[in-house]
């Protein structure tokens, strides 16, 4: 058997290129930041319980400022996350809003969560979840 090692290509990002996608985002910003068709605002659409809502825009909220790195002797796996927003790296802006947001009742949950099936409790959660991803595409699409 011979074995050939492939050297791994470099990625291009908007000012220069680099091996890694985390620090080429973080420091070079996306190949098309300046382009006029490139996202400047990226609305979220979230569908979930009122409890998850919350925790995902927190979460989302969190990610706009800097994440310090992971403290490790592998630095490079755990490094810092730059933010997500329109002044540094991917120089972007996730927007989130009550009108890009379904809620599934408790009582809906709890009546899927009670299907004794494992399938069938799987199908009827995406069925209604799917149900309320589609009510948010026809009254005010997300772009994610």
């Amino acid at each position: 058997m011979k074995v050939i090692k492939l050297e791994e290509p470099e990625l291009e990002f908007g000012t220069n290129s680099h091996i890694d996608i985390r620090f080429g985002i973080m420091n070079y910003c996306p190949l098309d930041f300046e382009s006029d068709n490139a996202a400047k605002t990226i609305r979220v659409g979230i569908v979930g319980s009122a409890s998850s809502i919350e925790g995902i825009r927190d979460w989302l909220e969190k990610c706009r400022c800097d994440i310090p790195a992971k403290n490790s002797r592998q630095s490079n796996l755990f490094p810092r996350f730059p933010g997500f927003n329109p002044d540094l790296a991917f120089h972007s802006e996730l927007i989130t809003d009550s009108s890009l947001e379904r809620q599934l009742s408790s009582s809906k949950i709890d009546s899927v969560v009670k299907i004794p099936v494992l399938d069938n409790l799987r199908i009827e959660a995406v069925r209604s979840i799917v149900e309320e991803v589609n009510f948010l595409l026809e009254k005010k699409p997300p772009d994610v």
